[in-house]
């Protein structure tokens, strides 16, 4: 692995955003998005990777409250997402934390793509095939 690669867990890694673009990483493909400067501080690989720009202002903030955050359900991160949505006026902290959230509800989203993209049809097949057989006998049912 490269040493210029900070690990901070397996769905959250650390790099300066410069030398992804000057091709020094080889080992990061990051998605189409990549190159727009929406966002400096984070990017997203397209194996569902989260890539904190260690050239942030923000770094040593984000390195810290990412992983908190991606612990969180799906369900507990759409609440939040809800409630700062609704509000009116978002201080810095506020529009930080939304843009946390954001950048976790996408990674999941190209995450579960990815992984569904590696699946044989036959075994997505045996995989549907099987639900619903436990659904017809009551299993899935409530299993939140």
């Amino acid at each position: 692995m490269n040493p210029n690669v900070e690990i901070i867990t397996p769905e959250l890694w650390a790099v300066n955003r410069e030398y992804i673009k000057a091709g020094w990483i080889q080992e990061l493909h990051p998605t189409s998005d990549f190159d727009s400067s929406t966002n400096e501080n984070a990017s997203l690989t397209d194996s569902g990777i989260m890539i904190l720009n260690k050239g942030s202002e923000f770094y040593p903030i984000l390195k810290q409250f990412v992983p908190k955050i991606m612990q969180h359900s799906n369900a507990e991160l759409q609440q939040c997402y809800q409630s700062m949505t609704n509000k009116i006026f978002l201080d810095n902290h506020e529009k930080l934390y939304l843009n946390v959230l954001e950048w976790e509800m996408k990674r999941r989203r190209v995450r579960s793509e990815y992984l569904s993209s590696l699946q044989h049809p036959i075994i997505r097949a045996f995989k549907n095939f099987l639900k619903k057989v436990g659904e017809k006998f009551g299993y899935y049912q409530h299993s939140d």
